[in-house]
C-alpha cells in the first residue's frame, strides 16, 4: 500500500498510478483524506489516497457494492383517454469544448503533474486544429520522461486525454512528444511490421507482438494493410491488448 498527496483527489491518484506505473483498473484506490484550506490559510492539507495493486478489481468491488435496494413495483394506472399529454421540447445537446478552449488548463495540468514527477521541464503547446493538442515536451532527462517504450510519455498522454474528456472536449486528442521520439517509434514499428510478417510467411504461422496502445497498433497495422500474404488483428484488453499477425 503507498500513500499519494495532491491538491485534490483526482491529482492524488494521477500521480499514484503514474508513480506506480499501473492502469486505474488495476489499482484498489482508498481516499483517507480530502483536500483542505484550512483556516485562512492554517491548517492547510493535501488530499491524501492509498493506492493498492490488485490482481482482480473486480472481485473486490463487487463486495462493496453487492448491496442493491430493493425495486419499487410501479403501480399501473389506467389511461384516461380525455388526459392531455404534455410535449416537452427536447434539451439542446450540450457543447463540447474545443482545442482551443481547453489548451490553456491542460497545459498547467500536465505542468504541474511532471514537475510533480520530478523533472525540469519545458512545455510548448501546438493547437493543431480544432480537434488535435501537440504537445512538444523539454528536459534534461528525456530517456527518463519516454520511459521503457515510451511507456511514461504514453501515459502522460493518457492523462492529458482524460483531463480534457472531463472538462468537456471529447473530441479533442492529446498527442506528447519529447525529442523526435514518436517519429523513431513509428520508424521503429513499422520495421518490426514487415520483419514480424516475413517471419510468418516463411514459417506459416501467427506472431504475437508485445502489448501497445490503441495508436501505435494501428501503425503496424497501416503498416502491412497492403500486404497479401498476411493480415492482423488485436487481442486482449487494456493495456494487455496487441498485434497478431496470422498468414493468409
Amino acid at each position: 500500500m503507498t500513500e499519494f498527496t495532491g491538491k485534490n483527489i483526482e491529482e492524488a491518484i494521477d500521480k499514484g498510478l503514474i508513480t506506480m506505473g499501473i492502469p486505474r483498473e488495476k489499482a484498489l484506490i482508498t481516499v483517507k483524506r480530502s483536500a483542505s484550506n484550512g483556516f485562512f490559510g492554517i491548517g492547510r492539507q493535501m488530499a491524501l489516497v492509498d493506492i493498492t495493486i490488485v490482481e482482480d478489481k473486480k472481485d473486490t468491488e463487487t463486495a462493496v457494492h453487492s448491496y442493491r435496494p430493493p425495486m419499487r413495483k410501479n403501480k399501473i394506472r389506467p389511461v384516461d383517454p380525455a388526459t392531455t399529454i404534455k410535449k416537452y421540447p427536447l434539451k439542446p445537446k450540450t457543447q463540447r469544448l474545443l482545442a482551443d478552449q481547453v489548451v490553456n488548463d491542460l497545459t498547467d495540468y500536465l505542468t504541474d503533474v511532471i514537475k510533480a514527477m520530478g523533472f525540469e521541464l519545458g512545455i510548448t503547446a501546438n493547437v493543431k486544429n480544432r480537434h488535435l493538442i501537440s504537445y512538444e515536451l523539454q528536459t534534461d532527462n528525456e530517456n527518463r520522461l519516454i520511459g521503457r517504450h515510451g511507456r511514461t510519455l504514453n501515459a502522460l498522454q493518457q492523462l492529458g486525454q482524460i483531463y480534457v474528456n472531463r472538462k468537456g472536449a471529447n473530441d479533442v486528442t492529446v498527442t506528447l512528444d519529447v525529442a523526435g521520439y514518436r517519429k523513431r517509434r513509428q520508424e521503429i514499428l513499422t520495421k518490426v511490421a514487415h520483419k514480424s510478417a516475413m517471419e510468418v510467411i516463411a514459417n506459416g504461422r501467427p506472431i504475437h507482438l508485445n502489448p501497445m496502445p490503441a495508436f501505435e497498433r494501428k501503425i503496424i497495422h497501416k503498416a502491412l494493410v497492403t500486404n497479401k500474404h498476411v493480415a492482423t488483428y488485436s487481442s486482449g484488453k487494456g493495456n494487455h491488448r496487441s498485434i497478431v499477425i496470422i498468414p493468409r
